[in-house]
C-alpha cells in the first residue's frame, strides 16, 4: 500500500475540494500509473459514473456518484485533538488582538479574554476534517471539561469512532 494512505483505506471518510465522500476502491485504474482511489461523493452530482472505467468494475456505487482522485488530492482528516488545537488555534487564557482603523480613527482592542480549552463546556468542529478519537487520553487532557460537541459533517463514518470519543468524555466524568 502506498504510504501516504492509511491502513484500511476502503470505507474511510475523505474531504476534497470541500466536498466529501467514502472510498470504495484503492489501487491502479490501467491505462495509467500509479495508485488511485474510487470514491462515492455524498452529493452525487460530483461524480461522473457507477465505478465503471473503460469496461472494468472496479467499485459499486450509485449511478453518477462516482470518481476517481489521486490519494494526494484528499484528506483523510484528523483525530478529536488536531482538529480542536487546529481550529482554536490556542489554548491560553488570552490572545492579542490587532487594532482596527475606520477611516481616519483607530480603535485599539488590547487584549481578549477566551477561554482555555481546559475550561471550555462546548467545542464546535462542524464541518471539520474529524476522522476520530485519537490517542487515548488525549480528549481528556485537552478538553476535560466539554459537555458539548457538535462534529457534524465531519469525515466520521463510522459510529465506533463516535462512540469512542463519546466513551472517552463519559471515562473523563467518572
Amino acid at each position: 500500500m502506498d504510504p501516504e494512505l492509511p491502513e484500511e483505506a476502503v470505507g474511510r471518510r475523505v474531504s476534497c475540494g470541500g466536498e466529501r465522500a467514502t472510498v470504495r476502491y484503492v489501487g491502479p485504474v490501467p491505462p495509467t500509473e500509479g495508485v488511485w482511489l474510487g470514491v462515492e461523493w455524498d452529493d452525487p452530482e460530483r461524480g461522473r459514473h457507477d465505478g465503471v472505467h473503460g469496461g472494468v468494475q472496479y467499485f459499486t456505487c450509485s449511478p453518477g456518484s462516482g470518481s476517481f482522485v489521486r490519494p494526494q488530492k484528499v484528506s483523510f482528516g484528523l483525530d478529536f485533538v488536531s482538529a480542536v488545537q487546529q481550529v482554536y488555534h490556542t489554548d491560553t487564557e488570552e490572545i492579542l488582538t490587532e487594532d482596527i482603523c475606520f477611516s481616519s480613527k483607530r480603535l485599539e482592542w488590547g487584549r481578549l479574554k477566551v477561554p482555555s480549552l481546559h475550561s471550555s463546556t462546548s467545542i464546535l468542529l462542524n464541518r471539520c476534517d474529524v476522522n476520530g478519537a485519537g490517542e487515548g487520553g488525549a480528549i481528556r487532557r485537552t478538553t476535560p471539561n466539554v459537555q458539548w460537541l457538535d462534529v457534524s459533517r465531519s469525515l466520521i463514518g463510522r459510529w465506533e469512532d463516535v462512540a469512542a470519543i463519546r466513551v472517552t468524555r463519559q471515562k473523563q466524568a467518572q
